[in-house]
């Protein structure tokens, strides 16, 4: 596992994620030590408001968020209410279809789910793990394992298996 501080530690993904026709799946187990505002899972993007694919905490609260922004129009969020808790490992996957039908999990069942602006086709360039495209929010606090980016959808019957692999 990686351990953040909640200052400036992040993991600085390659270029590309530009193709999720097919959709997209974003997993990772979390292990959050502090409630920072808008702290980043995953953003996926070329900047603030600029064709981002997030996962984040909403606020300061416990509850996880899963937003599209095609070119700086952010579209209808997803939120998973009091999803997330301190001081425990938990499995988190978000996933969007290619209409954009999206769901939350928290370890391995389905916690959210509504639509999503499907991500347009563009190679992004500025791709973080705990950390925001966006300089108010805050770098994540607590430790990441296992982060995986599909350009698929997993079924739920997978994100389970998944989970349940693991624990």
């Amino acid at each position: 596992a990686v351990r953040f501080d909640g200052v400036d530690d992040y993991v600085d993904l390659p270029d590309g994620f530009a193709n999720f026709t097919t959709g997209l799946t974003l997993e990772i187990w979390i292990y959050p030590t502090a409630s920072d505002s808008y702290a980043r899972l995953f953003d996926l993007g070329n900047g603030p408001s600029s064709n981002n694919i997030l996962l984040a905490r909403e606020s300061t609260n416990n509850n996880l968020v899963l937003r599209v922004y095609n070119g700086t129009v952010g579209g209808a969020t997803v939120t998973a209410s009091n999803a997330l808790q301190f001081n425990k490992w938990q499995h988190i996957v978000a996933t969007i279809d290619g209409a954009g039908s999206a769901r939350i999990y928290r370890n391995g069942l389905l916690v959210a789910s509504g639509t999503v602006t499907v991500p347009v086709n563009i190679t992004r360039t500025s791709n973080y793990i705990a950390r925001s495209n966006f300089t108010t929010d805050a770098y994540y606090t607590g430790s990441y394992d296992e982060a995986a980016i599909y350009n698929r959808v997993l079924t739920p019957e997978r994100i389970a298996a998944h989970y349940y692999s693991a624990t």
